[in-house]
């Protein structure tokens, strides 16, 4: 009888929990700026930045932080040495984490993902985030591993693609090295706990604070997906924006049930200022598609990234080619292949399709 009471109840506080996030989501959605602002606030104060942070990553976090899309915040239990909050920010084709610390040995990111309270996953590449409801089949390897210059930095960054749309939260998890706890109670262990009240009580000295080991500094960062609309292009065929959800996976799935798509197809481009992107329709899960983008005078745009997506909802697959940031309204070509090893080969392209980044 005890057991199921506490199912009973553990049952009535999830449920209210449920009800509570919808509430706060469609709040979110109708509460405007100001609400918004309360609940996902970013950054009241720019970073102060060592001397070793390059000045191209100095100026993109700037450039966050001016347009109220850098976030920051101070881990509870901060490992030894860092220096000042964990940021992370984007301005919808690129996102940045970053910290500063007096040294980075022993120092790692163990744990950095997007999505809701519960379902966290893993980064998407450079190049923006696939529509809602789209899951990630391929972005390279998983290690987040540090993106800094230099032998010996004493700054963290790693830069990778946005939440897509609709996502609430970024988490982040540091493991470094221990700062001292002089916590009196609240410690992991229940007899440390008794012993450390019952010295503060008669005035003796607290034993060493530290306890060796390791210190997880974790954060989560409430964001806004909405806050990048209005620095981010984007250009959308027209042939695939069908109906009012335009550019999700049900415009796509009703394009596709409309016989609209019938192989390869641009899908849309993305600019933003920290980087641009082709994106592809129609292309094979069972192969990596290749893209070359081609300037005016007829020479390769390297990539930065790119990644393979696909949805249940509209069984349209979906590849993203992340680029560099790339000058607005001038003439590019795109040559798509459906297969990598194709292109190594030699053979023609699949897809030509001309492209101008809005």
């Amino acid at each position: 009888m005890i057991f199921q009471r506490l199912w009973t109840r553990l049952r009535r506080a999830w449920l209210l929990i449920i009800i509570v996030l919808t509430v706060l989501g469609i709040t979110l959605r109708l509460g405007g700026d100001r609400l918004r602002d309360l609940t996902a606030g970013t950054c009241d104060a720019a970073p102060t930045f060592g001397a070793d942070v390059p000045r191209r990553l100095q100026a993109e976090l700037n450039y966050l932080f001016d347009n109220k899309l850098l976030y920051c915040e101070e881990p509870q239990r901060a490992f030894l040495g860092l220096k000042g909050p964990i940021y992370w920010g984007s301005e919808g084709t690129t996102s940045i984490l970053f910290f500063q610390a007096e040294s980075l040995d022993g120092v790692g990111v163990t744990r950095y993902g997007f999505g809701s309270p519960g379902d966290l996953f893993q980064v998407t590449p450079m190049g923006g985030a696939p529509p809602a409801g789209y899951g990630e089949l391929r972005a390279g390897a998983p290690v987040i591993r540090n993106q800094a210059e230099g032998d010996a930095p004493n700054y963290f960054v790693h830069r990778a693609g946005p939440p897509p749309e609709g996502d609430v939260m970024v988490s982040a998890r540091v493991r470094g090295p221990s700062t001292p706890d002089t916590r009196v109670i609240g410690n992991r262990d229940v007899v440390s706990d008794v012993t450390r009240l019952w010295d503060r009580l008669r005035g003796r000295q607290q034993t060493d604070p530290t306890g060796g080991g390791s210190t997880v500094s974790e954060v989560f960062f409430a964001i806004w997906t909405g806050r990048w609309d209005i620095v981010i292009g984007r250009d959308v065929n027209p042939e695939l924006d069908i109906g009012e959800e335009a550019s999700h996976a049900a415009a796509l799935r009703k394009a596709n049930e409309d016989g609209v798509l019938d192989g390869p197809a641009w899908y849309q481009t993305v600019s933003g200022e920290l980087a641009s992107a082709v994106w592809a329709a129609g292309v094979l899960t069972e192969t990596r598609p290749a893209m070359r983008l081609l300037d005016a005078e007829g020479s390769e745009v390297p990539p930065i990234g790119s990644g393979l997506f696909q949805s249940s909802v509209s069984g349209i697959p979906l590849a993203m080619f992340g680029y560099a940031p790339q000058p607005t309204g001038v003439p590019f070509e795109a040559e798509l292949w459906l297969d990598e090893r194709a292109r190594a080969d030699g053979a023609e392209p699949d897809l030509r399709f001309p492209v101008t980044f809005p």
